[in-house]
């Protein structure tokens, strides 16, 4: 990987002029389930989903709500052949059980606060840069993170273990 701004217009043209770098979507390309070509993911029935589960769920609008100011629609799938733990678009959100494991919805509130809000807060940012490697997405990573403490301390109220 080469860093945004540690070459010179001169070294960007001789690394593209002899093709010595690739843009990471043709090194590493992702699947595309959502697209008119992918294999459609392997998703849970709501009678499927345990009460960690509708405890993520329940946390993802509330973070959501304060966040990004409306709620979302959480899908889960259960699908080991797709390597990504979820992803986020218009809205929707959509969680790989099968990559982040059924023991991510257990534990203390502790434990699943830590992993579920780093995920939104990443999946989140995806509300208008889709471009991980960008210094956007990682500043509205930090501006995300920055508003939920802000509302972790207005609205302590909200923090409380959805499953118990």
């Amino acid at each position: 990987m080469i860093a945004p701004g540690s070459l010179s217009g001169d070294e960007w043209k001789n690394v593209k002029a002899h093709e010595l770098s690739l843009p990471a979507g043709q090194v590493t390309p992702s699947p595309k389930p959502f697209s008119e070509t992918g294999r459609p993911l392997k998703l849970l029935e709501h009678d499927d989903l345990t009460p960690g589960m509708l405890g993520f769920e329940k946390y993802s609008n509330i973070l959501a709500d304060l966040l990004l100011g409306h709620p979302v629609s959480v899908t889960f799938a259960n699908d080991v052949g797709w390597p990504f733990g979820g992803c986020y678009g218009s809205t929707a959100l959509t969680v790989n059980v099968g990559s982040v494991g059924k023991r991510w919805f257990e534990g203390s509130w502790g434990q699943r606060i830590y992993y579920w809000t780093k995920f939104l807060l990443h999946e989140f940012a995806h509300e208008n840069v889709s471009n991980h490697l960008s210094e956007d997405f990682h500043k509205t990573c930090c501006r995300l993170g920055g508003k939920l403490a802000q509302n972790i301390i207005e609205r302590s109220d909200l923090f409380k273990d959805p499953v118990g």
